[in-house]
């Protein structure tokens, strides 16, 4: 009668030690499907990138002109009056943007731009027709953003 209490003790701890063993490899599949649910791949990134080019709709030569998109800045140089710009790559663009040129001397600009709730444009071509809103307060404006043609994966 001594053995038997002996036996119940280490099969009490065998079982002991398998629900622990249990809950360890329970726990442990439980963070290994978090942490994979969490690093989904995404599809592909409807931000960009972006290719932009600029239209000059006023009836003056916007010169050292620059675009912001806050997807990068690009200098397009002079552009002459109704004339079109060359696309310039951008990581994302949107249907704002902080541009800036020299007219006459003086530079012009549509102001900073706050991201924060605009939508991407996404991946494509697009041109920015550019005009003077207020000349006296060297203000410009984008008249409406012409989306052109999807950009084909390279």
């Amino acid at each position: 009668m001594t053995g038997e209490p002996e036996r119940n003790n280490s099969y009490i701890w065998v079982l002991l030690a398998k629900m622990l063993i249990m809950r360890t490899t329970i726990l442990t599949v439980i963070v290994i499907a978090l942490a994979l649910a969490g690093c989904k791949k995404e599809e592909d990134s409807p931000e960009g990138p972006a290719d932009v080019r600029v239209k000059n709709l006023s009836d003056m030569t916007f010169e050292e002109l620059t675009v912001d998109t806050s997807g990068g800045v690009e200098e397009y140089g002079n552009l002459e009056s109704a004339e079109l710009s060359e696309y310039r790559r951008f990581e994302k663009a949107y249907r704002v943007a902080e541009i800036s040129a020299v007219i006459d001397g003086e530079t012009f600009s549509t102001g900073p731009v706050n991201y924060n709730y605009e939508v991407v444009l996404g991946k494509g071509r697009f041109t920015y027709e550019v005009f003077i809103e207020v000349f006296d307060h060297r203000k410009l404006a984008i008249a409406r953003v012409i989306p052109e043609e999807p950009l084909i994966d390279e």
